[in-house]
């Protein structure tokens, strides 16, 4: 299945900055991976050692073993024994075998649309659970609680950390916290729903991709990379997540 898609996504067209990162992905994905995080050795390198899950393209990854993940040029890449080469995830989150706790694999906008908090995650960024409590960790030292709200990478990328729902056209996909989908405008959108622990690939439909919150507070247009406020505003999601300042 996961050939199939990969074979059909290659026949599209695309541009200079998906070439890279889809040629990268493809040619880990021939052999197998593995993952999860412990410690770093210094700022552009984790090392990562317990089991980790890993969702793309609508399949499952489950992985064993030390992995290394280092930031280059702008890049990450993921290395393992299982790894034939190097996996650059492009954005999508790596999840810990328990599922309860991430890592990103990119610079991240951290947005709570209630508060008007915005603030960025830097890659290597922990998201995690602690007694009932969602934590986003820069170091694993300095922690940020958060009541909810959303991450997203500047480009087609969307962690979401309250309940949320999806709805393409006439369908509703209801999304637990930790949740995740990357939406390729025009083209295609995958995603894992973390609630009933399910990843999917869907070819896009035409209809605009639209996220909420459970109040309907606020209104993300993934699609056209817009937020629609309760008070009715929109404004443009940023693209550059490394303009902000890190959480605090």
């Amino acid at each position: 299945m996961l050939k199939q898609k990969l074979s059909r996504i290659l026949s599209r067209k695309w541009n200079k900055k998906e070439k890279i990162i889809t040629a990268a992905v493809i040619a880990a994905l021939a052999g197998s991976l593995a993952a999860a995080l412990i410690y770093i050795s210094h700022k552009d390198i984790v090392v990562i050692k317990e089991p980790v899950f890993y969702s793309y393209l609508g399949e499952e990854f489950n992985y064993e073993g030390k992995t290394t993940l280092k930031w280059d040029k702008n890049r990450m890449h993921m290395q393992n024994e299982m790894i034939d080469g190097s996996l650059s995830p492009g954005g999508t989150p790596l999840y810990m075998e328990d599922r309860e706790s991430l890592i990103v694999t990119s610079m991240m906008s951290y947005t709570n649309p209630d508060t008007n908090y915005m603030r960025r995650l830097s890659y290597f960024g922990k998201v995690y659970y602690e007694k009932g409590m969602c934590l986003l960790s820069v170091d694993g030292r300095r922690k940020l609680e958060v009541n909810g709200g959303y991450l997203f990478d500047g480009d087609n990328t969307w962690i979401f950390l309250e309940p949320t729902t999806v709805t393409i056209g006439s369908n509703e996909i209801t999304m637990e916290p930790m949740s995740y989908i990357t939406v390729k405008n025009k083209d295609y959108f995958y995603y894992y729903s973390a609630g009933d622990k399910k990843s999917v690939f869907e070819d896009w439909t035409g209809a605009d991709i639209t996220a909420s919150d459970e109040e309907v507070t606020w209104t993300l247009n993934l699609s056209r990379d817009l937020l629609t406020t309760e008070d009715g505003k929109i404004q443009m999601l940023i693209p550059n997540p490394e303009i902000l300042d890190v959480i605090q």
